[in-house]
């Protein structure tokens, strides 16, 4: 038995896969390079999340691919 089933086996819980409660979002999802080429598209980053109980919006930072 895993330690975390060993933590766990008391609780009585009901256990869903994480995508049947939630909308999963990779880093840009949708996106193209084009969206970002001129600097002015925003993203919410982990920090930004990690800090704050919810989105600080006046933290958003901005995203800029250059050319290669």
């Amino acid at each position: 038995m895993k330690y975390i089933d060993t933590l766990l086996q008391d609780v009585s819980v009901e256990w869903k896969p994480l995508g049947e409660v939630a909308t999963i979002y990779g880093w840009f999802t949708g996106k193209s390079k084009t969206d970002f080429e001129n600097g002015n598209a925003f993203f919410i980053s982990y920090k930004n999340i990690f800090d704050n109980i919810e989105i600080d919006f006046n933290k958003l930072e901005k995203v800029k691919i250059y050319p290669i």
